[in-house]
């Protein structure tokens, strides 16, 4: 399992730096612009803990995505890693691959119960963070928020795919964990780094929830 995961780690890394050049570029081209609004940050040392934070995740889910490629969950599962990855690089999630990602959900369900059970999650989730969004983005220093329409998008697909309850659970922590970041940053006098993405956050969040309380 151990080896497994650091693979998969790599592989989602990888992945996650492709899609960033070829959904740029394919932006680029769509709407005849010379720039797309996905581009990598200033990479530096900060991002050494990605792989690692990948493989954490991934040990700490592995019961999830276990079936193999033969299993809708383990897309999901890597899906949800490489938005994540892609929010590190790049401060944003695409509309493309959280649309991949609701699909993948939504090929899990088989019954009207999981029907219901998805519905639910997914407009539970979606009602907090997107009143989380609205109140944060009415903030004077909303740019500095790294709290987007894609981050309602990201927790309300990890609500699809837990159910209500679960996914209550992963965006309380995620918020919960990422307040506390900020409040360190902003102790540390480091007012640069206050932007964070949030779906790491959600993931942990998500761990938390399958490792402890699940």
């Amino acid at each position: 399992m151990l080896f497994y995961s650091f693979l998969l780690s790599i592989l989602d890394v990888s992945i996650s730096v492709v899609f960033i050049i070829l959904i740029s570029r394919l932006r680029i081209r769509l709407f005849r612009k010379t720039t797309s609004k996905i581009q990598f940050i200033k990479t530096s040392h900060k991002h050494f803990w990605i792989i690692p934070f990948n493989f954490l995740i991934l040990i700490a889910t592995y019961h999830i995505w276990s079936g193999g490629i033969k299993d809708f969950a383990f897309f999901t599962m890597m899906l949800l890693i490489i938005l994540s990855n892609i929010d590190i690089l790049t401060y944003f999630l695409p509309f493309e691959l959280l649309f991949a990602l609701i699909i993948t959900i939504l090929l899990q369900i088989h019954t009207a119960q999981q029907w219901s059970e998805k519905s639910i999650g997914f407009l539970s989730t979606a009602a907090i963070l997107y009143l989380v969004y609205i109140i944060s983005n009415r903030s004077e220093q909303k740019k500095e928020i790294g709290f987007g329409f894609g981050d309602v998008i990201y927790g309300s697909c990890l609500g699809m795919n837990l159910g209500w309850y679960g996914g209550l659970y992963s965006i309380s922590f995620g918020l919960i964990i990422s307040g506390l970041y900020a409040a360190i940053l902003m102790l540390l006098g480091k007012e640069k780094e206050s932007r964070i993405p949030l779906s790491p956050f959600f993931l942990v969040g998500l761990a938390i929830y399958e490792r402890i309380i699940k």
